[in-house]
């Protein structure tokens, strides 16, 4: 009985030395080969790395030429493989030039797009809430949370005010996100809220049962013209410095008279 062990033994761990020594799957090898990056270095060498997903850290003090014989090359060879993502411009556009000749000197088959987040006479316009891109209503009410609660500063209070206040909020946006698809963007959602007013912004919420239900706050006092006014102020207030940037926001007669 004793050798049976034994050989059962022996065989389990022949069966693991023989998994554990075979090569890498086919389709590992020509990843591997698809994505082979390298960087030159001293005396004609080269410097190979065969999985870039694995990412690069480069440490090197000031004007040491890190992006020069490094960051450049690497992002030729990303451009050069087609991979998508970021490129963070620390070096006054310099990045941002370079990016746009390699995209056209390697025919990439994909846009480029330079984003400003202070500059915006400098900048691709982009919808980050557009439906078709935020598939998901939860995500897309947590992200006007996120807006409302950004802009109310350190100092504000998730109070009743606040709560009543995202309450609009949230109950406008799913309106524009299911029913406007066309005009869901912060800047339409931001304008129509500060200049509809109490009786539009009322009867707008109540077109949909889901929008009711988010603005029940507000809508409940409807008996109380105080009450709502308090927390419809408590919005504007947020929102009016974005409603007011003139370089964000144009003005939208066509959405004001389209929504119902």
């Amino acid at each position: 009985m004793m050798m049976y062990i034994i050989i059962g033994i022996a065989c389990l761990v022949g069966i693991i030395v023989v998994v554990l020594l075979l090569p890498n799957s086919g389709k590992q090898q020509q990843k591997g080969q698809k994505y082979r990056f390298e960087l030159s270095a001293g005396g004609g060498r080269k410097i190979t790395f065969a999985d870039p997903f694995d990412n690069f850290l480069v440490y090197g003090g000031a004007n040491s030429g890190k992006t020069k014989s490094i960051g450049k090359p690497l992002l030729s060879q990303y451009i050069q493989a087609g991979f998508a993502g970021f490129v963070y411009n620390y070096k006054d556009f310099d990045l941002a030039r370079t990016a746009v000749h390699l995209v056209k000197k390697h025919n990439y088959p994909y846009g480029c797009f330079q984003i400003s987040f202070t500059d915006m006479e400098r900048t691709h316009r982009t919808n980050p809430i557009r439906p078709s891109v935020v598939k998901n209503e939860t995500l897309f009410l947590q992200l006007m949370d996120d807006m409302l609660t950004a802009y109310q500063g350190k100092d504000g209070k998730r109070d009743e005010w606040f709560n009543g206040a995202l309450g609009i909020l949230r109950g406008v946006s799913i309106r524009f996100y299911n029913d406007y698809p066309q005009f869901c963007t912060i800047p339409h959602i931001v304008n129509f809220i500060c200049s509809a007013g109490t009786v539009r912004i009322t009867s707008f919420l109540e077109g949909k049962h889901q929008s009711r239900v988010l603005a029940g706050a507000f809508l409940d006092a409807k008996d109380s013209p105080k009450t709502q006014s308090s927390y419809l102020s408590s919005l504007t207030n947020s929102l009016s410095t974005l409603a007011n940037e003139k370089r964000c926001v144009m003005s939208f007669p066509e959405m004001i008279s389209t929504l119902t």
